[in-house]
Protein backbone atom coordinates (compact mmCIF):
# COMPACT_ATOMS: atom_id res chain seq x y z
CA UNK A 1 0.00 0.00 0.00
CA UNK A 2 1.19 3.32 -0.75
CA UNK A 3 0.48 6.71 1.08
CA UNK A 4 0.11 10.05 -0.61
CA UNK A 5 3.44 12.26 -0.34
CA UNK A 6 4.31 14.25 2.38
CA UNK A 7 7.08 16.56 3.44
CA UNK A 8 9.72 15.04 4.58
CA UNK A 9 10.16 14.51 7.99
CA UNK A 10 12.77 13.04 10.75
CA UNK A 11 12.39 9.15 11.13
CA UNK A 12 12.87 7.00 14.06
CA UNK A 13 15.14 4.90 12.28
CA UNK A 14 17.39 6.28 9.55
CA UNK A 15 20.20 5.21 8.60
CA UNK A 16 21.50 9.14 8.02
CA UNK A 17 25.25 7.86 7.37
CA UNK A 18 24.61 5.02 4.95
CA UNK A 19 22.04 7.09 2.28
CA UNK A 20 24.44 9.96 2.46
CA UNK A 21 27.35 7.89 1.46
CA UNK A 22 25.34 5.94 -0.88
CA UNK A 23 24.17 9.63 -2.48
CA UNK A 24 27.15 11.06 -3.00
CA UNK A 25 29.36 7.76 -4.43
CA UNK A 26 25.93 7.01 -6.32
CA UNK A 27 27.85 8.59 -9.79
CA UNK A 28 31.62 8.39 -8.71
CA UNK A 29 30.89 4.61 -8.35
CA UNK A 30 28.79 3.67 -11.71
CA UNK A 31 29.40 6.32 -14.51
CA UNK A 32 29.49 4.24 -16.98
CA UNK A 33 25.37 3.84 -16.52
CA UNK A 34 24.77 6.99 -14.06
CA UNK A 35 21.31 5.70 -13.79
CA UNK A 36 20.75 8.30 -10.72
CA UNK A 37 22.06 11.54 -12.80
CA UNK A 38 23.34 14.49 -10.06
CA UNK A 39 20.97 16.50 -12.13
CA UNK A 40 17.80 14.42 -11.43
CA UNK A 41 15.63 15.64 -8.30
CA UNK A 42 15.30 13.26 -5.18
CA UNK A 43 12.94 12.40 -2.40
CA UNK A 44 12.70 9.90 0.50
CA UNK A 45 10.54 6.34 1.11
CA UNK A 46 8.99 5.56 4.48
CA UNK A 47 8.49 2.28 5.02
CA UNK A 48 5.83 1.16 7.71
CA UNK A 49 6.71 -2.46 8.13
CA UNK A 50 4.02 -5.06 9.97
CA UNK A 51 3.04 -8.34 10.58
CA UNK A 52 0.43 -9.84 8.74
CA UNK A 53 -2.85 -10.31 10.87
CA UNK A 54 -2.97 -14.19 11.26
CA UNK A 55 0.81 -14.31 11.35
CA UNK A 56 1.46 -18.06 13.13
CA UNK A 57 4.76 -16.20 14.21
CA UNK A 58 2.86 -13.73 15.69
CA UNK A 59 5.36 -11.08 17.04
CA UNK A 60 8.87 -10.49 16.83
CA UNK A 61 11.03 -13.92 17.08
CA UNK A 62 14.13 -13.62 19.09
CA UNK A 63 16.06 -14.75 16.75
CA UNK A 64 14.49 -11.90 13.94
CA UNK A 65 16.31 -9.51 15.17
CA UNK A 66 17.01 -7.69 11.57
CA UNK A 67 15.68 -7.18 8.21
CA UNK A 68 17.13 -6.73 4.91
CA UNK A 69 15.68 -4.04 2.48
CA UNK A 70 15.91 -3.93 -1.24
CA UNK A 71 14.45 -1.25 -3.59
CA UNK A 72 13.85 -2.11 -7.30
CA UNK A 73 14.05 0.35 -10.11
CA UNK A 74 11.75 0.24 -13.01
CA UNK A 75 9.41 -2.55 -14.62
CA UNK A 76 10.02 -4.89 -17.24
CA UNK A 77 12.97 -5.78 -18.84
CA UNK A 78 14.50 -2.15 -17.52
CA UNK A 79 14.25 -3.36 -13.81
CA UNK A 80 17.49 -3.03 -11.83
CA UNK A 81 18.64 -2.83 -8.32
CA UNK A 82 18.70 0.68 -6.92
CA UNK A 83 22.44 0.78 -4.90
CA UNK A 84 21.31 1.03 -1.91
CA UNK A 85 25.12 0.65 -0.53
CA UNK A 86 27.39 1.05 -3.03
CA UNK A 87 30.15 1.25 -0.68
CA UNK A 88 29.85 -2.67 0.08
CA UNK A 89 28.62 -3.27 -3.23
CA UNK A 90 25.46 -5.04 -1.82
CA UNK A 91 21.89 -4.35 -3.43
CA UNK A 92 20.46 -4.09 -0.10
CA UNK A 93 20.13 -2.27 3.04
CA UNK A 94 20.78 -4.26 6.46
CA UNK A 95 19.43 -2.84 9.48
CA UNK A 96 18.86 -3.92 13.11
CA UNK A 97 14.99 -4.06 14.11
CA UNK A 98 14.29 -3.29 17.86
CA UNK A 99 10.51 -3.19 17.04
CA UNK A 100 8.06 -6.05 17.81
CA UNK A 101 5.38 -6.79 15.05
CA UNK A 102 1.93 -6.85 16.59
CA UNK A 103 -1.28 -6.19 14.40
CA UNK A 104 -0.08 -2.54 13.91
CA UNK A 105 2.57 -0.79 12.12
CA UNK A 106 5.70 -2.04 13.53
CA UNK A 107 9.25 -0.19 12.30
CA UNK A 108 9.69 2.71 10.44
CA UNK A 109 12.88 3.26 7.82
CA UNK A 110 13.25 6.14 5.79
CA UNK A 111 15.58 6.07 2.63
CA UNK A 112 16.44 9.15 1.22
CA UNK A 113 17.98 10.61 -1.72
CA UNK A 114 16.15 8.10 -4.21
CA UNK A 115 16.11 9.69 -7.74
CA UNK A 116 12.49 11.05 -8.71
CA UNK A 117 12.87 9.35 -12.15
CA UNK A 118 11.44 5.71 -12.16
CA UNK A 119 8.65 3.82 -10.51
CA UNK A 120 9.99 1.82 -7.58
CA UNK A 121 9.25 -1.64 -5.63
CA UNK A 122 10.26 -2.24 -2.33
CA UNK A 123 10.96 -6.27 -1.08
CA UNK A 124 12.05 -6.58 2.53
CA UNK A 125 13.14 -9.92 4.60
CA UNK A 126 13.35 -10.03 8.30
CA UNK A 127 15.06 -12.74 9.79
CA UNK A 128 18.65 -13.56 11.59
CA UNK A 129 21.85 -13.08 10.27
CA UNK A 130 24.20 -15.98 9.69
CA UNK A 131 27.84 -16.46 10.76
CA UNK A 132 29.81 -16.06 7.89
CA UNK A 133 27.71 -13.56 5.85
CA UNK A 134 24.24 -15.33 4.99
CA UNK A 135 20.35 -14.06 6.24
CA UNK A 136 18.09 -16.95 7.35
CA UNK A 137 14.48 -15.54 6.34
CA UNK A 138 11.62 -15.93 8.88
CA UNK A 139 8.96 -13.73 6.90
CA UNK A 140 9.52 -11.59 3.87
CA UNK A 141 6.90 -8.51 1.99
CA UNK A 142 6.58 -6.73 -1.22
CA UNK A 143 4.87 -3.09 -1.93
CA UNK A 144 3.12 -2.45 -5.30
CA UNK A 145 4.79 -0.02 -7.94
CA UNK A 146 4.77 3.97 -6.66
CA UNK A 147 6.58 6.48 -7.46
CA UNK A 148 9.04 9.42 -6.14
CA UNK A 149 8.55 13.02 -5.75
CA UNK A 150 11.05 15.46 -5.76
CA UNK A 151 11.21 17.03 -2.16
CA UNK A 152 8.90 14.88 -0.79
CA UNK A 153 8.35 11.64 1.18
CA UNK A 154 6.41 8.78 -0.03
CA UNK A 155 4.87 6.11 2.33
CA UNK A 156 4.95 2.57 1.90
CA UNK A 157 3.19 0.26 4.00
CA UNK A 158 5.20 -3.62 3.96
CA UNK A 159 2.98 -6.19 5.44
CA UNK A 160 5.49 -9.09 6.11
CA UNK A 161 4.11 -13.12 5.67
CA UNK A 162 5.56 -16.08 6.72
CA UNK A 163 8.71 -18.45 5.08
CA UNK A 164 7.09 -21.20 5.18
CA UNK A 165 8.66 -22.62 1.99
CA UNK A 166 12.20 -22.31 3.62
CA UNK A 167 12.37 -25.76 5.50
CA UNK A 168 16.19 -26.48 4.96
CA UNK A 169 19.41 -24.56 5.45
CA UNK A 170 22.50 -27.02 5.66
CA UNK A 171 25.06 -25.79 4.01
CA UNK A 172 27.64 -23.00 4.87
CA UNK A 173 27.19 -19.51 4.15
CA UNK A 174 29.23 -19.11 1.23
CA UNK A 175 28.35 -18.57 -2.88
CA UNK A 176 27.58 -21.76 -4.32
CA UNK A 177 27.86 -21.36 -8.32
CA UNK A 178 25.92 -24.59 -8.90
CA UNK A 179 24.33 -27.83 -7.84
CA UNK A 180 23.63 -31.25 -9.34
CA UNK A 181 21.33 -34.47 -7.74
CA UNK A 182 22.88 -37.80 -8.40
CA UNK A 183 19.27 -39.57 -8.12
CA UNK A 184 20.67 -42.31 -9.43
CA UNK A 185 21.85 -43.31 -5.35
CA UNK A 186 19.95 -44.99 -2.70
CA UNK A 187 19.92 -42.14 -1.28
CA UNK A 188 19.77 -39.85 -3.23
CA UNK A 189 22.45 -36.87 -3.50
CA UNK A 190 22.72 -33.27 -3.51
CA UNK A 191 25.91 -31.81 -4.57
CA UNK A 192 26.79 -27.75 -4.63
CA UNK A 193 29.75 -26.32 -5.52
CA UNK A 194 30.93 -23.58 -4.04
CA UNK A 195 34.29 -21.52 -5.42
CA UNK A 196 36.90 -21.99 -2.75
CA UNK A 197 37.77 -25.48 -3.82
CA UNK A 198 34.88 -27.75 -1.89
CA UNK A 199 31.94 -29.47 -3.13
CA UNK A 200 29.48 -29.79 -0.57
CA UNK A 201 27.37 -33.02 -0.19
CA UNK A 202 23.97 -33.84 1.75
CA UNK A 203 21.47 -37.09 1.21
CA UNK A 204 18.16 -36.25 0.34
CA UNK A 205 15.83 -38.83 1.87
CA UNK A 206 12.70 -38.10 4.01
CA UNK A 207 12.61 -34.34 3.03
CA UNK A 208 15.68 -33.63 4.48
CA UNK A 209 18.72 -32.64 3.37
CA UNK A 210 20.86 -34.63 6.38
CA UNK A 211 24.95 -36.18 6.40
CA UNK A 212 27.94 -34.55 4.99
CA UNK A 213 30.22 -35.45 2.61
CA UNK A 214 32.17 -32.87 1.48
CA UNK A 215 36.04 -31.54 1.09
CA UNK A 216 38.42 -30.62 -1.80
CA UNK A 217 37.98 -32.12 -4.99
CA UNK A 218 42.00 -32.43 -5.15
CA UNK A 219 43.55 -33.01 -1.76
CA UNK A 220 47.23 -32.31 -3.36
CA UNK A 221 45.57 -28.48 -4.17
CA UNK A 222 42.95 -27.97 -1.82
CA UNK A 223 41.37 -24.61 -1.54
CA UNK A 224 43.47 -23.10 -3.98
CA UNK A 225 41.68 -25.00 -6.81
CA UNK A 226 38.73 -22.87 -8.25
CA UNK A 227 35.57 -24.34 -8.83
CA UNK A 228 33.52 -22.40 -11.50
CA UNK A 229 30.71 -25.60 -12.26
CA UNK A 230 29.14 -28.65 -12.36
CA UNK A 231 27.78 -30.15 -15.40
CA UNK A 232 24.45 -29.05 -15.42
CA UNK A 233 21.03 -31.26 -15.55
CA UNK A 234 22.70 -34.59 -15.04
CA UNK A 235 24.30 -36.39 -11.73
CA UNK A 236 26.06 -39.09 -12.84
CA UNK A 237 28.98 -38.81 -13.51
CA UNK A 238 29.88 -35.90 -11.80
CA UNK A 239 32.26 -33.18 -14.52
CA UNK A 240 33.61 -31.02 -12.37
CA UNK A 241 34.73 -27.71 -14.38
CA UNK A 242 37.62 -25.73 -12.42
CA UNK A 243 41.10 -23.67 -12.56
CA UNK A 244 43.15 -26.63 -13.03
CA UNK A 245 40.71 -28.37 -15.26
CA UNK A 246 37.91 -30.92 -15.67
CA UNK A 247 37.61 -33.39 -12.88
CA UNK A 248 35.47 -36.60 -13.04
CA UNK A 249 33.66 -38.31 -10.34
CA UNK A 250 30.78 -40.24 -9.64
CA UNK A 251 30.93 -44.40 -8.07
CA UNK A 252 27.66 -45.26 -7.35
CA UNK A 253 28.76 -47.99 -5.85
CA UNK A 254 30.14 -46.46 -2.62
CA UNK A 255 28.01 -45.96 0.50
CA UNK A 256 26.10 -43.33 1.75
CA UNK A 257 28.82 -41.52 3.82
CA UNK A 258 31.87 -42.61 1.94
CA UNK A 259 34.05 -39.72 0.30
CA UNK A 260 33.49 -39.07 -3.83
CA UNK A 261 36.84 -39.73 -5.62
CA UNK A 262 37.67 -37.10 -8.55
CA UNK A 263 40.45 -37.85 -11.03
CA UNK A 264 41.68 -35.33 -13.18
CA UNK A 265 40.96 -36.42 -16.46
CA UNK A 266 44.33 -36.48 -18.74
CA UNK A 267 45.00 -33.96 -20.98
CA UNK A 268 42.07 -31.53 -19.87
CA UNK A 269 42.65 -27.70 -20.28
CA UNK A 270 43.55 -25.68 -16.71
CA UNK A 271 40.72 -22.75 -16.73
CA UNK A 272 37.35 -24.71 -17.81
CA UNK A 273 34.46 -22.67 -16.83
CA UNK A 274 31.61 -24.91 -18.41
CA UNK A 275 31.54 -28.18 -19.60
CA UNK A 276 29.07 -31.71 -20.47
CA UNK A 277 29.70 -35.10 -20.57
CA UNK A 278 27.60 -37.69 -22.93
CA UNK A 279 25.97 -40.93 -21.33
CA UNK A 280 27.83 -43.86 -22.54
CA UNK A 281 31.59 -43.02 -22.79
CA UNK A 282 32.97 -44.91 -20.01
CA UNK A 283 36.26 -44.12 -19.10
CA UNK A 284 36.77 -42.38 -22.54
CA UNK A 285 34.39 -39.81 -22.07
CA UNK A 286 32.87 -37.55 -25.00
CA UNK A 287 33.22 -34.11 -23.56
CA UNK A 288 32.49 -30.73 -24.87
CA UNK A 289 34.12 -27.59 -22.83
CA UNK A 290 34.59 -23.99 -22.75
CA UNK A 291 37.35 -21.16 -21.27
CA UNK A 292 37.65 -17.77 -21.14
CA UNK A 293 38.64 -17.13 -24.82
CA UNK A 294 37.73 -20.68 -26.31
CA UNK A 295 35.50 -23.49 -26.85
CA UNK A 296 37.31 -27.31 -26.83
CA UNK A 297 36.35 -30.87 -26.66
CA UNK A 298 37.25 -34.30 -26.37
CA UNK A 299 36.09 -36.66 -29.23
CA UNK A 300 35.03 -40.35 -29.26
CA UNK A 301 38.55 -41.38 -30.24
CA UNK A 302 40.39 -39.77 -26.53
CA UNK A 303 41.75 -36.66 -28.84
CA UNK A 304 41.79 -33.25 -27.94
CA UNK A 305 40.67 -30.17 -30.14
CA UNK A 306 40.40 -26.20 -29.11
CA UNK A 307 39.18 -23.63 -30.98
CA UNK A 308 40.62 -20.14 -30.13
CA UNK A 309 36.87 -18.00 -30.04
CA UNK A 310 38.74 -14.28 -30.20
CA UNK A 311 38.27 -13.38 -33.52
CA UNK A 312 34.61 -14.71 -33.27
CA UNK A 313 33.38 -13.42 -30.44
CA UNK A 314 34.65 -10.95 -27.62
CA UNK A 315 34.42 -12.18 -23.79
CA UNK A 316 33.40 -15.72 -22.44
CA UNK A 317 32.31 -17.81 -26.12
CA UNK A 318 29.39 -19.71 -24.14
CA UNK A 319 26.42 -18.41 -22.38
CA UNK A 320 24.71 -21.93 -21.21
CA UNK A 321 24.88 -25.18 -22.03
CA UNK A 322 22.46 -28.20 -21.53
CA UNK A 323 23.06 -31.71 -23.12
CA UNK A 324 19.95 -34.97 -23.80
CA UNK A 325 22.84 -37.14 -22.35
CA UNK A 326 24.23 -39.69 -25.19
CA UNK A 327 23.25 -38.15 -28.69
CA UNK A 328 23.43 -33.57 -28.32
CA UNK A 329 24.63 -30.74 -27.25
CA UNK A 330 23.44 -27.24 -27.07
CA UNK A 331 25.13 -24.66 -26.90
CA UNK A 332 24.61 -20.69 -26.64
CA UNK A 333 27.11 -18.47 -27.47
CA UNK A 334 26.87 -14.67 -28.67
CA UNK A 335 28.08 -16.24 -32.25
CA UNK A 336 24.86 -18.74 -32.23
CA UNK A 337 22.87 -21.18 -30.80
CA UNK A 338 23.10 -24.76 -31.94
CA UNK A 339 22.69 -28.51 -31.32
CA UNK A 340 26.03 -30.49 -31.88
CA UNK A 341 26.10 -34.44 -31.73
CA UNK A 342 28.48 -36.40 -29.83
CA UNK A 343 29.47 -38.09 -33.12
CA UNK A 344 30.40 -35.22 -34.58
CA UNK A 345 32.30 -33.71 -32.69
CA UNK A 346 36.34 -33.89 -33.90
CA UNK A 347 39.47 -33.67 -32.95
CA UNK A 348 40.88 -32.17 -36.18
CA UNK A 349 38.50 -29.37 -35.70
CA UNK A 350 40.48 -25.72 -35.22
CA UNK A 351 38.29 -23.01 -36.38
CA UNK A 352 34.39 -21.86 -35.72
CA UNK A 353 33.82 -22.53 -38.84
CA UNK A 354 34.72 -26.20 -38.77
CA UNK A 355 32.05 -26.33 -35.58
CA UNK A 356 29.63 -24.65 -36.96
CA UNK A 357 29.39 -26.46 -40.04
CA UNK A 358 27.96 -29.42 -37.97
CA UNK A 359 25.87 -27.76 -35.93
CA UNK A 360 22.24 -27.23 -35.93
CA UNK A 361 21.45 -23.61 -35.37
CA UNK A 362 18.26 -21.95 -33.35
CA UNK A 363 18.43 -19.30 -32.36
CA UNK A 364 17.18 -17.06 -35.22
CA UNK A 365 13.85 -18.40 -34.45
CA UNK A 366 13.93 -17.13 -30.77
CA UNK A 367 13.52 -13.41 -30.50
CA UNK A 368 15.63 -12.65 -27.85
CA UNK A 369 18.86 -12.59 -26.31
CA UNK A 370 19.44 -16.18 -25.36
CA UNK A 371 20.76 -16.67 -21.02
CA UNK A 372 19.96 -20.38 -20.09
CA UNK A 373 19.35 -23.36 -21.98
CA UNK A 374 17.36 -27.34 -20.73
CA UNK A 375 15.89 -29.95 -21.61
CA UNK A 376 12.79 -31.77 -21.08
CA UNK A 377 13.49 -35.58 -21.16
CA UNK A 378 10.39 -37.74 -20.54
CA UNK A 379 12.57 -41.00 -20.19
CA UNK A 380 11.52 -42.54 -23.47
CA UNK A 381 13.33 -40.98 -26.26
CA UNK A 382 11.18 -37.83 -26.48
CA UNK A 383 13.56 -34.29 -25.60
CA UNK A 384 12.12 -31.10 -25.34
CA UNK A 385 14.44 -27.53 -25.18
CA UNK A 386 13.99 -25.13 -23.12
CA UNK A 387 15.52 -21.73 -24.10
CA UNK A 388 15.62 -19.28 -20.97
CA UNK A 389 15.88 -16.03 -22.78
CA UNK A 390 15.43 -11.61 -21.40
CA UNK A 391 11.95 -12.18 -22.78
CA UNK A 392 10.87 -15.35 -20.87
CA UNK A 393 11.09 -19.32 -21.71
CA UNK A 394 10.43 -20.52 -25.16
CA UNK A 395 10.15 -24.15 -25.84
CA UNK A 396 11.39 -26.64 -29.20
CA UNK A 397 9.62 -29.95 -28.82
CA UNK A 398 11.16 -33.05 -29.88
CA UNK A 399 14.69 -31.54 -30.28
CA UNK A 400 16.65 -34.59 -29.57
CA UNK A 401 15.38 -35.94 -33.34
CA UNK A 402 17.73 -37.04 -36.04
CA UNK A 403 15.62 -34.44 -38.09
CA UNK A 404 15.28 -32.29 -36.02
CA UNK A 405 13.96 -28.52 -38.00
CA UNK A 406 14.14 -26.27 -35.67
CA UNK A 407 12.23 -23.76 -38.06
CA UNK A 408 9.04 -25.96 -38.08
CA UNK A 409 9.08 -27.11 -34.89
CA UNK A 410 8.56 -23.68 -33.00
CA UNK A 411 9.46 -22.48 -30.98
CA UNK A 412 6.64 -21.58 -28.72
CA UNK A 413 6.75 -18.96 -25.37
CA UNK A 414 5.38 -20.66 -22.28
CA UNK A 415 2.92 -17.49 -21.32
CA UNK A 416 3.48 -16.97 -17.49
CA UNK A 417 6.97 -16.54 -18.52
CA UNK A 418 6.63 -13.55 -20.55
CA UNK A 419 8.60 -10.29 -19.80
CA UNK A 420 10.99 -12.24 -17.43
CA UNK A 421 14.53 -12.08 -17.99
CA UNK A 422 15.64 -15.77 -16.95
CA UNK A 423 18.47 -16.73 -15.50
CA UNK A 424 18.67 -20.46 -15.27
CA UNK A 425 16.08 -23.37 -15.58
CA UNK A 426 15.41 -26.91 -13.57
CA UNK A 427 12.98 -29.39 -15.20
CA UNK A 428 10.96 -32.35 -13.21
CA UNK A 429 9.88 -34.96 -15.91
CA UNK A 430 7.46 -36.73 -13.91
CA UNK A 431 5.26 -35.05 -13.44
CA UNK A 432 6.23 -32.05 -15.98
CA UNK A 433 7.49 -29.20 -14.53
CA UNK A 434 9.44 -26.18 -14.80
CA UNK A 435 11.04 -23.92 -12.10
CA UNK A 436 13.14 -20.99 -13.43
CA UNK A 437 15.26 -17.91 -11.73
CA UNK A 438 14.34 -14.28 -12.92
CA UNK A 439 16.39 -11.74 -11.13
CA UNK A 440 13.87 -11.06 -7.97
CA UNK A 441 11.81 -14.21 -8.37
CA UNK A 442 11.42 -18.03 -9.11
CA UNK A 443 8.83 -18.94 -10.96
CA UNK A 444 7.38 -22.74 -10.61
CA UNK A 445 5.30 -24.27 -13.57
CA UNK A 446 3.02 -27.44 -12.96
CA UNK A 447 -0.46 -28.88 -14.01
CA UNK A 448 -1.59 -25.33 -15.25
CA UNK A 449 -0.58 -23.60 -12.56
CA UNK A 450 1.81 -21.15 -11.77
CA UNK A 451 3.80 -20.06 -8.40
CA UNK A 452 6.04 -17.20 -7.50
CA UNK A 453 8.59 -16.26 -5.13
CA UNK A 454 10.35 -12.95 -4.19
CA UNK A 455 13.56 -14.05 -3.76
CA UNK A 456 14.19 -12.52 -0.44
CA UNK A 457 11.26 -14.71 1.03
CA UNK A 458 13.84 -17.78 1.21
CA UNK A 459 16.59 -17.44 -1.00
CA UNK A 460 20.37 -17.15 0.32
CA UNK A 461 21.50 -13.70 -1.53
CA UNK A 462 20.73 -13.09 -5.00
CA UNK A 463 20.24 -16.87 -6.31
CA UNK A 464 22.81 -18.94 -8.64
CA UNK A 465 20.98 -22.61 -9.55
CA UNK A 466 18.41 -24.72 -8.69
CA UNK A 467 17.79 -27.87 -8.89
CA UNK A 468 14.44 -30.29 -8.41
CA UNK A 469 14.96 -32.80 -5.59
CA UNK A 470 11.64 -34.59 -5.76
CA UNK A 471 8.51 -33.25 -7.43
CA UNK A 472 7.44 -30.71 -4.17
CA UNK A 473 11.12 -29.66 -3.31
CA UNK A 474 13.38 -27.61 -5.33
CA UNK A 475 16.87 -26.59 -3.91
CA UNK A 476 17.76 -23.03 -5.03
CA UNK A 477 21.46 -21.89 -4.40
CA UNK A 478 22.50 -18.45 -3.77
CA UNK A 479 25.70 -16.12 -3.11
CA UNK A 480 25.25 -16.92 0.36
CA UNK A 481 24.73 -20.75 0.43
CA UNK A 482 21.62 -22.82 -0.29
CA UNK A 483 17.77 -23.66 0.86
CA UNK A 484 15.01 -26.20 0.00
CA UNK A 485 11.87 -25.07 -1.18
CA UNK A 486 8.92 -26.85 -0.99
CA UNK A 487 6.71 -26.06 -3.74
CA UNK A 488 3.30 -26.66 -3.05
CA UNK A 489 3.77 -23.62 -0.16
CA UNK A 490 5.16 -21.27 -2.54
CA UNK A 491 2.12 -18.56 -3.24
CA UNK A 492 0.34 -19.31 -6.82
CA UNK A 493 0.40 -16.24 -9.09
Amino acid sequence: MISKNRPVRAARMVPAAVWAAAAALLCILAPASCYWQPAVTAGSLRLSIEAQGQSELGTLQAEENAARIFLVAGRGYDQRFYPLNPKTGTPYLQTALSTRFPLRAGADVVIEGIPAIAPYRVFVATGEPVKGGGFKVSRWGRSDLFNITAGAETGADIVLRDSRPQVSWLVPAVPISGMVLQSETEPARLWAAAGSGTLYARQWQENELTGDVSGPVDPDIGERLIIHAIQPGRGVPLLVSTSNGLYRGGDLDRGPDDPEVFGRLDGTPRGTLGAVEFDGAGDNPVILYYRSDRIGGRDAAGQWFSIDMRQVVKGVPVAAMATTGEDYAFVATPAGAFRIAAVDLDSGWSTWKDLASKGTFFDAFVPSTISSLAVYDDGEGVVDLLVGTADGVYVFEEASSPEWNPRASGPTQIRVTRGRPIQAIATHAVPKMLAAIAPFELIVISAGESRSLPFVAAFPGQPTDLVWLDQDHLAVSGVEGLVVLDRTEIPLQ
